[in-house]
């Protein structure tokens, strides 16, 4: 998992650092021409980084939860952050209010944290809970039903 976990994270890295760049030029490039065009390079460049962000939201979960390749982790985790869209969105409130509230008060660092990835993993279970296939318990009565071994 440490290898996969590290190249997932230099593949994030290298995204996040490419649409900040890109972002950057695009709005100082749109404030200078204003034309539509660029405007739409930059919208469109937003709903990229908004879907990176959902994405590393649950990349990293999905890494320690399940087994797959780099690829299909980052694919599930794509799939998961669109089909369970409120929970992504709550988890992308929280953590922003919690960087805003530290900014504002550093002491929250302390608890703001805490409180975040408690709430976050609570999301997490119930989201995984939907793909993790439960093992079928059976009790003897059960088993004696089935095989006719009815022994009174």
């Amino acid at each position: 998992n440490f290898l996969q976990g590290f190249i997932i994270e230099l593949l994030v890295a290298v995204a996040i650092a490419f649409l900040a760049v890109d972002l950057n030029v695009t709005y100082h490039w749109m404030q200078d021409s204003g034309e539509i065009l660029v405007k739409l390079l930059f919208y469109v460049l937003v709903g990229f980084a908004i879907i990176v962000a959902m994405t590393t939201i649950y990349v990293f979960p999905v890494l320690a939860k399940f087994d797959n390749p780099v690829k299909k982790t980052i694919l599930i985790a794509m799939a998961m952050a669109m089909k369970n869209f409120p929970s992504t969105i709550l988890m992308i409130v929280l953590y922003v209010a919690s960087a805003y509230l530290i900014k504002i008060y550093p002491i929250a660092l302390f608890f703001a944290i805490g409180a975040v990835a408690f709430i976050s993993s609570g999301l997490f279970r119930r989201i995984f809970d939907f793909y993790i296939k439960k093992p079928v318990e059976t009790d003897a009565l059960d088993e004696s039903v089935s095989t006719g071994d009815n022994e009174q």
